[in-house]
């Protein structure tokens, strides 16, 4: 999600406490990041690292694999229960391959009223049917979750990719088995 530095530290608090938080910024500035590790912290958020040499390091490196252009909206999570900690803001760093190979893209396909209502955070809204397009366009090693209502259609869209790609997979279940097993976790509202 995409938060300015102001905003930072009050929206921190609504942030999971144990959810990796990974900061950057275009160029990698110490400073900004340094302040933004902190502001998470001090909001409780106690998994923060900071990507070395920011989105300028990460176009060197892939180009503009995975990096999402156009306006991003600060949803806001639900129902956060988990305990908070404080740790002093020290900055430490990952390097653009790590977290490259750690990335997942989270395909929602429900329509925009269910995803609206709630969504697991960084989830991107597609249509089922524009579904197949969007995951062909990503890079091929990179790991896809597919979600949908009840597992249905998530699992119609991940099947349609058995033999050319080993890493698409759909949610079990769905939001609904999300929802029964994890309630809120992770889970965010659209503003608006």
């Amino acid at each position: 999600m995409n938060v300015p530095l102001s905003d930072l530290a009050l929206r921190s608090t609504s942030l999971p406490a144990n959810a990796l938080t990974i900061v950057y910024d275009q160029s990698g500035a110490t400073a900004t990041l340094t302040a933004a590790t902190a502001a998470l912290r001090t909001g409780g958020v106690a998994s923060v690292y900071a990507m070395r040499g920011g989105l300028d390091a990460w176009n060197r490196a892939f180009g503009d694999d995975l990096v999402v252009r156009g306006d991003s909206v600060w949803g806001s999570f639900a129902q956060v229960s988990v305990s908070r900690v404080s740790a002093a803001p020290k900055l430490d760093y990952l390097d653009t391959s790590t977290i490259q190979g750690w990335y997942t893209v989270f395909v929602d396909v429900r329509d925009a009223t269910a995803y609206a209502a709630g969504h697991l955070a960084g989830a991107v809204n597609v249509s089922e049917a524009g579904a197949a397009n969007y995951v062909s366009a990503l890079p091929r090693n990179v790991a896809v979750v597919i979600i949908s209502d009840d597992g249905t259609a998530s699992d119609r869209v991940a099947a349609g990719f058995r033999g050319q790609r080993s890493k698409v997979w759909s949610l079990l279940g769905g939001m609904a088995e999300w929802t029964k097993q994890q309630g809120s976790f992770l889970v965010v509202t659209s503003a608006g």
